[in-house]
C-alpha cells in the first residue's frame, strides 16, 4: 500500500517523502513563503513537512529561561521551547493554506500527536514501538499533507512535553521517515538547510569546500560527531536501509539531484533501540585545543567527489590542533588531495578562555 506518487531519487522510487525545514530557512517571511513554494512545486508533494522554530528562536527561549532565573523543572522549559516549534509549523501551514494546499497542522497537544518519547525531558529518545501505530493512524493513504513541529515529543510516562535535544528536528524527520517506511515500504527524507549539501570541509576554514554527492550513514556520523553540524548525529541513529536521506539548500527544488544523498550501507540493519550518539570526541591535546576529524581518501574511497559512497568506510583520523592553526592545517590537507572529507570541532569557549588565561599568566611570569 502506498501513498499516491513516489518520491523519485537516484536510488529509485520511494513510496513516501518527508521534508524538514530548519530554523535558518524559516527566519523571515520571504523564507517561509519560499519554503511553501518548494513544497507545492514538488511532484509528488510530501506526505509530511517537519518545521523548526523560526530563526534563532529556540536559542532565545533558552536564554530567556536562564536569564529570568527560570524554573529548574526541565518539563517547563521543554514546554516553553515547544511553543517556538509550534510557531514555525503554524506559519508554514498558514502559508501553504494561502496557496490553496489542503493541510492538516498537527501539534503536540493534539490527541493523535505521533511522536512518543522516553527519558530526560530536555534530551529524550523517540520510542519507535509506541510511535509506530500513531504514525500509521495519522498517515492513511490519500491523507492531506501533515505539517508538524520538529524537536518535540510527548512523554510515554507522563504525557508531558519533551524535547529531543540539539538537532531534534532532524531527528523527528528521520524517525518519521523510518516509521512511514514500515508501512509504505520505503521513504525519502529531505533536510532543507542553508547550505547546498554536506560540504567536504568547514567552509569557514576552507572557503572553496564543495558539496559531496553521496555519503554513507557511517561517514556522515563520523563527520557529525567530529563537528559538522549540517546533520545531527542523534538523527542518524534512526536511519534504516528503507530510508534515503538527502540534504539540500532552500534554493534547490525538492525533486532535483542537488545536495548530498546519505544512505545506509548495504550491510546495514535497522537498529531496534537507537541511542544518542556521543557528542564530542576526546581532547587529549588539552582543553583549549580543537579536533580535526578526517575521512582519508583510500583506494576504497578514491573516487570523484560526485561518485558513489564506498561500501566500507575508511578508518577516520583525528588531529588535535590549536584553534589558530586549524585553518592552515585544513587548507594543506585538502590541497594535498588525500582527504575524502573533514570536520572541525572547536574547543568550548570556556576552555579557550581558560587556555588563553593560562598562557597569559605564563607570559607574565617569564623573563
Amino acid at each position: 500500500m502506498a501513498l499516491p506518487g513516489g518520491a523519485v531519487t537516484d536510488r529509485g522510487p520511494r513510496a513516501v517523502r518527508v521534508v524538514k525545514f530548519g530554523g535558518s530557512t524559516m527566519g523571515a517571511a520571504e523564507r517561509i513563503a519560499a519554503a511553501a513554494h518548494r513544497v507545492i512545486e514538488a511532484d509528488p508533494r510530501p506526505a509530511a513537512v517537519v518545521v523548526s522554530a523560526p530563526g534563532d528562536l529556540t536559542d532565545s527561549i533558552l536564554a530567556w529561561s536562564s536569564g529570568i532565573g527560570g524554573s529548574s523543572r526541565a518539563e517547563e522549559v521543554a514546554r516553553a521551547l515547544s511553543f517556538g516549534e509550534a510557531l514555525g509549523a503554524s506559519l508554514l501551514a498558514s502559508a501553504l493554506t494561502a496557496l490553496g494546499v489542503p493541510v492538516r497542522l498537527v501539534l503536540p497537544g493534539d490527541p493523535d500527536w505521533p511522536i512518543v518519547a522516553t527519558g530526560d525531558p530536555m534530551a529524550s529518545e523517540i520510542d519507535l514501538g509506541l510511535s509506530a501505530p500513531r504514525v500509521a493512524a495519522l498517515f492513511p493513504p490519500g491523507a492531506p499533507l501533515r505539517v508538524l513541529p520538529g524537536f518535540v515529543g510527548r512523554s510515554a510516562a507522563t504525557g508531558g512535553i519533551t524535547t529531543l535535544g540539539r538537532g531534534g528536528s532532524d531527528t523527528t524527520a528521520v524517525a518519521l521517515g523510518r516509521l512511514l517506511a514500515l508501512r509504505y515500504g520505503s521513504s525519502e527524507v529531505i533536510l532543507v538547510k542553508d547550505v547546498p549539501g554536506v560540504l567536504e570541509a568547514d567552509p569557514r576554514l576552507v572557503p572553496e569546500a564543495r558539496p559531496l554527492h553521496e555519503l554513507t550513514v557511517e561517514e556522515m556520523r563520523t563527520l557529525a560527531v567530529g563537528g559538522a553540524e549540517v546533520v545531527a548525529a542523534s538523527a542518524l541513529a534512526y536511519m534504516a536501509p528503507s530510508v534515503l536521506l538527502r540534504v539540500l539548500s532552500i534554493g534547490h527544488p525538492l525533486d532535483g539531484s542537488d545536495g548530498t544523498v546519505i544512505r545506509s550501507s548495504p550491510a546495514g540493519s535497522e537498529a531496534t533501540t537507537p541511542g544518542r550518539a556521543a557528542e564530542e570526541p576526546p581532547t587529549p591535546g588539552g582543553p583549549g585545543w580543537g579536533v580535526v576529524t578526517v575521512l582519508p581518501r583510500t583506494p576504497a574511497s578514491g573516487r570523484p567527489r560526485d561518485g558513489p559512497a564506498p561500501e566500507t568506510v575508511p578508518t577516520p583520523l583525528r588531529v588535535w590542533v590549536r584553534p589558530e592553526d586549524a585553518g592552515r592545517l585544513l587548507q594543506e590537507l585538502h590541497g594535498s588531495g588525500a582527504l575524502r572529507a573533514s570536520a572541525y570541532r572547536e574547543p568550548p569557549r570556556s576552555a579557550r578562555r581558560a587556555a588563553a588565561e593560562k598562557e597569559g599568566a605564563a607570559d607574565e611570569g617569564g623573563p
